[in-house]
């Protein structure tokens, strides 16, 4: 496990800084391959892991970490399970050395189509190290249509139903009809073309064009106990899907899966879809994922009513009413604005104050938020200068006072 670890550390870095760096890895590479004690090997598949009826030879290389090919190693299939069932088809079975390359024909024991986990051994030198891989390998067919038969099912079962086959890859001649009255369906199977065994792949799928406006309405289609595929269109149940648009659609057959190297696009007929004309509507669009969407227009709350202006002048009255009461006191006690300066700093400062003062109103009747914010900050800056300037030139008269009047009082002590 050691030598595997520096193995994978040795070789797990692609690209080098330097030659020494490279001639370092080099220098390794040629002693893992050629010692007494321990031989790495490698296996990798010769082309792709997959196998066929038309390539039905896997193909491996077996090598060691020069990438020298080990023909004296003998190379043993221990077994081939199914990746679906588990089941084995396949153990014990050695490949055949064929130009420094070993092959097993798989093919041979008839194999289902789909993975298949592959455990191998390589012997042949008691020096070989990681000489059991594990190997998933792919097994591919064709696919073919069978049994393929288009309905016309009367729903009140008083016509017996008209049938119509239809070879694959041909066309069917002629159109069907869906409506209120009658069902449309089909029915078909899917075979391994080369060994005629019934597929089930991944993907099958019945999708419905309309030659008119472009729209597609794809539908699932699913096998029953038997493995046959029925698909059936009932115009009442399926309108949502359709829009309820009438019109002609082609009507193909989609088949695919990993292991199928003919994935199946069929044009098989072409429906003719009615419904009722109270459900149409008014105008049919193109269904299409790659045209602009229209614009969502956004509506905004609308602003809510304001009271009366009587109500809302009563409320201004009170609300003023206290500086008028201010104003009033003023005048019958008196004011005492001796010290009031008309400073420059004192000016811009209560005019700043009053301006701030009619911005609110400007705000309640005019401006939104962003906007008096904005003004609010350049008169509160302005504002806060100002007072700053104001209250420093009163302290400094003020203790300038201070300072004669205790001048005075030592005077007169003297």
């Amino acid at each position: 496990d050691q030598i595997i670890q520096l193995v994978n550390a040795i070789f797990s870095k692609k690209n080098f800084e330097s030659l020494s760096e490279a001639f370092s890895v080099a220098c390794a590479a040629a002693a893992l391959s050629q010692n007494r004690y321990h031989l790495p090997v490698i296996v990798v598949p010769d082309g792709p892991a997959a196998v066929s009826h038309h390539q039905p030879i896997l193909r491996l290389q077996v090598t060691n970490v020069m990438s020298q090919p080990l023909t004296q190693a003998s190379v043993t299939l221990d077994h081939a399970k199914s990746a679906a069932t588990k089941a084995t088809v396949l153990h014990q079975t050695a490949f055949a050395l064929s130009s420094d390359v070993f092959e097993l024909d798989f093919m041979s024991v008839k194999p289902a189509s789909g993975y298949y986990d592959f455990a191998i051994s390589i012997d042949g030198d008691s020096r070989f190290i990681a000489n059991k891989v594990e190997l998933k390998v792919k097994v591919s067919t064709e696919v073919g249509v069978a049994n393929v038969d288009l309905f016309t099912v009367d729903k009140d079962q008083s016509i017996a139903p008209k049938t119509s086959r239809v070879t694959y890859p041909a066309k069917a001649k002629g159109s069907f009809t869906a409506d209120s009255h009658q069902n449309f369906a089909l029915s078909f199977q899917l075979v391994d073309v080369n060994t005629g065994a019934e597929l089930i792949p991944h993907q099958t799928f019945v999708r419905l064009h309309n030659q008119k406006t472009g729209q597609e309405v794809v539908f699932v289609a699913e096998p029953d106990s038997k493995n046959i595929y029925k698909f059936e269109l009932d115009t009442s149940e399926r309108k949502t899907e359709f829009d309820s648009a009438s019109g002609t659609y082609t009507l193909y057959l989609i088949v695919g899966d990993a292991t199928l190297e003919n994935p199946i696009l069929w044009n098989v007929a072409d429906v003719v879809i009615k419904f009722p004309e109270e459900d149409a509507p008014s105008a049919v669009q193109s269904k299409s994922l790659f045209v602009p969407k229209p614009e969502i227009q956004h509506l905004f709350r609308e602003p809510e009513k304001r009271p009366p202006t009587v109500v809302s002048n009563t409320f201004t009255a009170m609300i003023l009413s206290p500086l008028l009461l201010l104003f009033i006191l003023w005048i019958k006690i008196g004011a005492n604005i001796s010290n009031f300066s008309f400073a420059p700093s004192t000016l811009i400062f209560h005019l700043g104050h009053a301006a701030m003062l009619g911005l609110m109103y400007v705000y309640w009747t005019q401006l939104n938020m962003f906007q008096t914010l904005k003004y609010l900050a350049i008169l509160g800056s302005l504002t806060f200068l100002a007072g700053n300037r104001m209250l420093a030139h009163k302290a400094v008269k003020r203790i300038a006072a201070e300072q004669s009047s205790r001048l005075a009082k030592y005077r007169t002590l003297r």
